[in-house]
């Protein structure tokens, strides 16, 4: 490949024009041949046209903030990207050029895609003058929007795709990197026999004798099926899904049979953890009841429920070990586990799940963690949970992670409940923030919408996730059974 092929936008990262090829041609002629034969000519037209006057890279690059990120993001990559091109490395006399001067030439080939850029952008502005432009760079400009390809911490864009490959770390997280960044670190994923993505090592996936296979959901969540068959779900290895669930709530065990025997469902309850009971027992069932009145339970209803945490109303007694005074402490489950005996018609009974570590990454200026920390909460409830608590704690603490979680109810009132209303209140900060809160617990970047499969087993963290469900006809059969285990 020749310099003057690259400054003239034959070689990677140019800017394609948009539009027709010619009066003549045909969709069917817009293929990679012809692509071929025409891009270069294009892109002098496009050049000659658009480039604004007196145009200059140079003082673009060192007097704009947007042109200089872009341009140091394509030295980079230029650099990396034609390294193995050794005619660039070889200068007019025909002898190799000096560290420095092919220093130069890379400079040179960047300097020249900022200006085709700068041509790009007045076309675009020309002829869509009442569009928006989005992008996948980040910008501190008004004249493009950035977006985000693969969701990843607050204000990180991430690596342009054709640069990149996805990282899935045991937390959860989705980020962009270079795939050398990750092979000592990561086991690289093959999906249908082609890479897919890197996946942070762990034991956690090794279940043995037993074959499964991971699907990540988005924008959380984690299904597990077995590899071939149907095997017992008395072979899961449920201390490994327990600790799978920290950072992928909730985790789906699709596939596997005996699932709806309740005696191998509760045994596989007690290998989770410390199984905890309520008044009912140990295994809630949780289906509609055909009750209507207000001081019917709304959980054994077919109504949708508001977004919350198990054991709200689950307080102990816990005497200081210096006074001796003793105080009510909120004392929830840590984690949940359902089996699915019946499901509802298509399009009905979800059960959302919303990610607190999705909630802070995407929880918009000018609020934060450290403003969250300090606020207290109310709620007055009403009907079958008739209770009052004052000053609960916006977020807490995950007792593994250590990572900051929120404690929410949703506000509930008479126009979406037959049942308990549910009042909520701040102590200490912004009334509005309730708004700010709910609406962004139902955002599809922080909210899984799931469906059921009869058979689903699932575990969730309760102290990471959130949940409710929507609302499902009051003739069909769906049940769930949940256990709750320490």
């Amino acid at each position: 490949m020749r310099l003057s092929d690259l400054l003239e936008g034959e070689g990677a990262h140019n800017n394609p024009v948009q539009g027709t090829f010619s009066a003549q041609s045909k969709p069917s002629d817009h293929n990679h041949a012809t692509y071929l034969a025409h891009a270069s000519c294009r892109r002098k037209e496009l050049l000659a046209r658009y480039t604004p006057v007196g145009f200059d890279a140079k003082k673009a690059i060192k007097e704009d903030t947007d042109t200089c990120l872009t341009y140091r993001g394509y030295l980079r990559f230029l650099k990396k990207d034609l390294e193995n091109i050794d005619d660039l490395r070889i200068g007019q006399d025909g002898t190799p050029l000096s560290a420095n001067k092919y220093a130069k030439v890379i400079e040179a080939i960047g300097q020249a895609m900022i200006t085709r850029g700068a041509a790009f952008a007045a076309a675009i502005k020309k002829t869509h003058v009442d569009y928006v432009r989005l992008s996948i760079h980040p910008t501190t400009a008004v004249t493009k929007f950035p977006v985000q390809m693969i969701p990843q911490k607050l204000g990180k864009l991430g690596r342009t795709p054709w640069h990149s490959v996805i990282r899935v770390g045991l937390d959860g997280s989705w980020t962009t990197g270079h795939a050398e960044d990750f092979y000592n670190t990561h086991d690289l994923i093959c999906r249908d026999g082609r890479p897919y993505y890197f996946r942070e090592k762990s034991d956690l996936y090794d279940w043995g004798d037993l074959k499964v296979e991971f699907e990540h959901l988005y924008p959380c969540g984690l299904i597990i099926r077995p590899v071939e068959g149907h095997p017992s779900a008395r072979d899961i290895p449920m201390q490994k899904v327990r600790q799978l669930s920290v950072g992928m709530s909730p985790v789906v065990l699709r596939g596997f049979s005996d699932t709806r025997e309740e005696a191998l469902y509760t045994e596989k309850a007690h290998e989770a953890g410390k199984v905890l009971p309520w008044t009912f027992g140990i295994i809630q069932k949780v289906k509609d009841a055909g009750v209507n009145t207000k001081m019917g339970n709304n959980v054994t209803s077919n109504e949708a429920m508001p977004m919350h945490f198990d054991g709200m109303f689950k307080f102990e007694e816990r005497s200081d070990p210096i006074t001796g005074e003793s105080t009510k402490v909120q004392v929830p489950p840590g984690y949940q586990f359902f089996t699915a005996q019946a499901t509802a018609p298509d399009g009905t009974g979800y059960t959302l799940f919303a990610s607190a570590r999705l909630f802070w990454q995407n929880l918009p200026a000018p609020y934060n963690v450290a403003r969250f920390e300090k606020i207290k909460w109310n709620m007055d409830n009403d009907g079958f949970w008739d209770a009052k608590l004052k000053d609960l704690p916006l977020t807490v603490r995950h007792p593994v992670t250590n990572e900051p979680c929120i404690r929410w109810h949703e506000p509930w009132d008479e126009t979406k409940t037959k049942f308990s209303t549910c009042k909520v209140t701040l102590s200490n900060d912004d009334q509005k923030i309730v708004d700010v809160i709910t609406e962004l617990l139902y955002d599809y970047r922080v909210c899984l919408r799931f469906t059921w499969n009869v058979g689903d087993w699932v575990v969730s963290d309760n102290t990471a996730m959130l949940h409710t469900r929507t609302g499902y006809s009051s003739d069909c059969e769906r049940e769930l059974w949940r256990i709750h285990f320490d």
